[in-house]
């Protein structure tokens, strides 16, 4: 008797090996903390995932969806008028901007084509909330045992990202964070998960809290998504989770078990954010406060003068006010924000069979990129825009 490998288990094997490749591929580039250092290795991985899917389908069953087209030419002609915009107003071609579209491009082409494969895709995104999920679980050990025994006793290693920035510190037993706080004299984690910053992941929790029902069909999963959203101890998280939960009401039809719970789950993580010292608002945000509204009154004055096309996206001199990209709208003007939105837009447009739950799950994203953090040039922003979560029952 003997095993023999057929055609099926065999692409079967090479699809685990290209959905493993796509998830670090995606870890790998901004906004995450590798993507600081080791952005050079995503391309070619996701250029390899590529070649297996081609040697596994063939060419002639290759395609790219119209979708992801009409993104791209999106994405081409923001970075275009960029470009020329920066070229005219401020004298000078930024280099960041061609390293965006061909990092952006690639991964919008690849990710197009092997989500083609409806199992790769639904398969990608449910790995993806695991790992979201694994993190939280892992915080949850963390913050017990630091309080018991103090979080430095907890460090495993830390790998400088970004000079003294920014540090990859993972705690025992595999937590990775960004910021802590002072609780009662305790030092207490904030979770970033893979992501730069708490800012950031807090976009990715909610996202992931809208669409998780697609991908697991345990009770757990949404209430664990939430508290990870709250683990993150950001303020823009709270609000955007309140605003979630406000459109949920109004878009979907009225489930009063889900809303009241859902509802007194962020009164209580909110009345504890707003009281107790250490995490209250007051305590914590008076910087942050400074960095987003107030550089961006200051931006507001500039933009009020050349709001059409800005000062010139290489002109972009007022300190902090990279943050986000309203807060960039005096330099790359209306015409520069427009065509962002055009983008984002885009995904909705194609989306219209399940445009509740798009737009749901898409919106703290967007709203994060315009209000909150720089993650508006990030290839994971645009592959969440090409994203769809809609299924035959086969991959259920």
């Amino acid at each position: 008797m003997y095993s023999q490998n057929t055609p099926d288990s065999n692409r079967n094997s090479i699809n685990l090996v290209i959905l493993v490749i796509l998830i670090i591929s995606t870890f790998l580039v901004p906004p995450t903390m590798l993507g600081l250092k080791y952005t050079f290795i995503s391309l070619p991985l996701l250029i390899f995932a590529l070649v297996l899917f081609i040697l596994t389908r063939g060419r002639h069953k290759l395609k790219i969806s119209r979708k992801a087209m009409v993104l791209l030419v999106a994405i081409w002609c923001y970075y275009f008028y960029l470009c020329i915009q920066s070229v005219y107003f401020g004298g000078y071609f930024k280099v960041d901007y061609l390293k965006s579209i061909v990092s952006i491009t690639i991964f919008v082409f690849v990710f197009s084509i092997v989500f083609s494969d409806s199992v790769i895709r639904y398969l990608y995104f449910k790995l993806f909330i695991g790992i979201l999920l694994f993190f939280v679980v892992s915080n949850i050990f963390t913050i017990t045992l630091s309080l018991l025994i103090g979080a430095e006793k907890l460090l495993i290693f830390e790998i400088p990202m970004h000079e003294d920035t920014y540090k990859l510190q993972v705690f025992f037993p595999f937590t990775v964070t960004f910021g802590r706080m002072n609780f009662f004299g305790d030092i207490v984690m904030r979770l970033s998960a893979l992501f730069r910053e708490p800012g950031i992941a807090q976009a990715f929790y909610i996202w992931a809290f809208v669409v998780s029902h697609r991908y697991y069909i345990s009770k757990l999963v949404k209430p664990l998504l939430l508290l990870g959203t709250v683990m993150t101890l950001s303020t823009t998280g709270f609000v955007l989770l309140a605003a979630v939960i406000f459109l949920t009401v109004v878009l979907e039809k009225f489930n009063f078990k889900r809303i009241l719970l859902s509802s007194l789950f962020v009164v209580l993580a909110g009345g504890v954010y707003l009281v107790v010292p250490g995490l209250s608002l007051e305590s914590k945000n008076a910087e942050s406060y400074e960095a987003r509204v107030g550089k961006l009154e200051q931006a507001n004055e500039l933009f009020i003068e050349n709001p059409l096309f800005g000062t010139g996206a290489s002109n972009a001199f007022i300190e902090g006010t990279s943050t986000s990209l309203l807060q960039q709208a005096y330099a790359i003007g209306s015409v520069g924000v427009l065509l962002f939105l055009v983008i984002c837009f885009i995904g909705f447009i194609f989306e219209l069979r399940d445009w509740k739950v798009y737009l749901l799950s898409i919106f703290p994203v967007i709203s994060t990129a315009l209000i909150a953090q720089p993650i508006y040039d990030s290839s994971i922003l645009y592959l969440f825009v090409l994203a769809s979560h809609t299924y035959p029952l086969r991959t259920r």
